[in-house]
C-alpha cells in the first residue's frame, strides 16, 4: 500500500471529534484532494485550521464532525423560503421553468439541483466563480458591513457561510476578529485555511458545528441563491448566532427590472427572447428573493429587528455579464457579449438600478420589530 492510500485509510477511520494532522501535500498530491475523495456531505463534516498556529508547519489540523441527517426533500412545487405548497409556474423555458411562490412572491427555479448539491459540482462553481469575479465585491461587503455595525463596535468573532478561499475573511482578520467560514469546494476551503482562518468543508445545510459553538456576526453574501433549501439554511444560522448576534445577507433582488422585464419578453416572445431572464437564472443561480418576504421568514423564525433594503452591487466584472463561465452567451459572439455586458454595466449604474437586497437581523434578547 501506497503512503497515498495509508493516509486516506487513517482519514476514513477518523470518528467525530476526532483530530489528525496532515501535511499539505502527500506523495505530489494536495491535501484538498485526498479528502475529498472520502468527503460526503450530510453524514461527516471536515474543520480544518492552520497546523503553523500549533507548531505544526506545513501541516493542517482535521477535524471531523457528525454532520447533520440529509436535509428532506421538498415537494416539487414548494417555496425553499416559506415552505408554501402552492408555488405557481410562472415562464416556461426549453432548459427550466420559473416559478412564483404566491405567499412571499420568492422566485425560483422548479426540479433544478443547487450548485452546492455535491462536491464536484460545488468544484465546478467554485473554479468558474473565482474566474469570473470582481476583485472589489470583498471590500465592498465589508463597507456595507462596517456602515451598518457602528464600525464593528461589541463584533468579536464571524462566520462567512460560502467563504470561498477567503477573501472577505481577510479583511476581518485584519481588523482583530477571530475568523471561521463555511465552503463546500475542498480546494477553495484549502486556500482560506492557508491564509489563517478556521473551516468548516460542509454545508450550511448540513454541517453539525460544535455544541456551544456560537458567532456574533454571520454573513451570506450571495449565497442563500445556491441553495435548495434556504430556510433550513436560515434555522441553523439562527442556532448558530450569540444572543444579540447579527445575521447580514445579500442576494438577487426578486422584482427587479431585470427579471420583470425578463419575464415579460419571454412570455411574449414564446420564450425566444430570454437573455434577461438568463442573467438572473441559471443552473447555478436557483432563487430570488422579495425584501418583505424574506423578512416575514426571518421574523416567523425568532429574529428581531429586521430589515430588508434594496442595493445595487456588481458581482462580476463587468464585461461577465453577457457570456463567460456563470452567465450564458446572448449573442453567440465573445466579443459582442462583451460589449453588451459593459453597455448595460455602465446603464445601471447610471441609472441606479437596484439589483440586490441586503437584509439585516438580531437574534434575541430584543423584542420582535423592524430595525428603525
Amino acid at each position: 500500500m501506497d503512503i497515498q492510500s495509508s493516509f486516506l485509510s487513517i482519514l476514513k477511520n477518523l470518528g467525530p471529534g476526532e483530530v489528525m494532522f496532515i501535511p499539505l501535500e502527500v506523495d505530489g498530491i494536495p491535501a484538498h484532494q485526498i479528502w475529498q475523495q472520502f468527503f460526503v456531505p450530510g453524514l461527516a463534516s471536515v474543520r480544518l485550521l492552520q497546523g503553523n498556529e500549533l507548531g505544526r508547519h506545513n501541516q493542517i489540523l482535521v477535524r471531523m464532525g457528525a454532520g447533520r441527517p440529509e436535509p428532506p426533500v421538498l415537494p416539487p412545487l414548494a417555496c425553499g423560503l416559506c415552505e408554501s405548497r402552492e408555488v405557481a409556474e410562472s415562464v416556461r423555458l426549453t432548459e427550466m421553468s420559473i416559478g412564483i411562490c404566491p405567499r412571499c412572491n420568492s422566485g425560483m427555479i422548479l426540479g433544478k439541483k443547487t450548485a452546492t448539491n455535491g462536491t464536484g459540482i460545488a468544484v465546478d462553481y467554485s473554479a468558474r466563480y473565482a474566474e469570473e469575479l470582481q476583485e472589489e465585491k470583498a471590500d465592498s461587503c465589508w463597507r456595507l458591513l462596517r456602515e451598518r455595525t457602528e464600525d464593528l463596535l461589541g463584533i468579536n468573532n464571524i462566520l462567512d457561510i460560502g467563504c470561498g478561499s477567503g477573501a472577505f475573511l481577510d479583511l476581518a482578520k485584519d481588523r482583530g476578529l477571530c475568523t471561521a467560514g463555511l465552503e463546500i469546494a475542498p480546494a477553495a476551503a484549502l486556500a482560506a485555511v492557508r491564509k489563517g482562518h478556521e473551516i468548516y468543508c460542509n454545508s450550511i445545510e448540513k454541517e453539525a458545528f460544535p455544541p456551544g459553538c456560537r458567532f456574533d456576526l454571520i454573513v451570506m453574501w450571495d449565497i442563500l441563491k445556491h441553495l435548495t433549501n434556504p430556510h433550513l439554511a436560515l434555522v441553523n444560522a439562527f442556532e448558530l448566532l450569540a444572543p444579540g448576534g447579527r445575521l447580514f445577507i445579500l442576494t438577487p433582488l426578486m422584482g427587479s427590472l431585470f427579471d420583470r422585464w425578463g419575464i415579460k419578453l419571454a412570455r411574449l416572445s414564446g420564450a425566444r427572447l430570454n437573455q434577461l431572464l438568463h442573467m438572473c437564472w441559471s443552473r447555478d443561480h436557483l432563487f430570488r428573493f422579495h425584501p418583505g418576504g424574506i423578512g416575514q421568514v426571518l421574523r416567523s423564525l425568532g429574529f428581531a429587528r429586521v430589515k430588508a433594503e434594496e442595493v445595487l452591487l456588481l458581482s462580476l466584472k463587468v464585461d461577465r455579464y453577457a457570456g463567460g463561465r456563470i452567465l450564458r452567451s446572448w449573442t453567440g459572439y465573445p466579443f459582442l457579449d462583451r460589449l453588451f455586458s459593459r453597455l448595460g454595466v455602465q446603464l445601471v449604474q447610471t441609472l441606479r438600478i437596484n439589483n440586490k437586497i441586503l437584509v439585516e437581523a438580531v437574534r434575541g434578547p430584543e423584542e420582535k420589530g423592524d430595525i428603525r
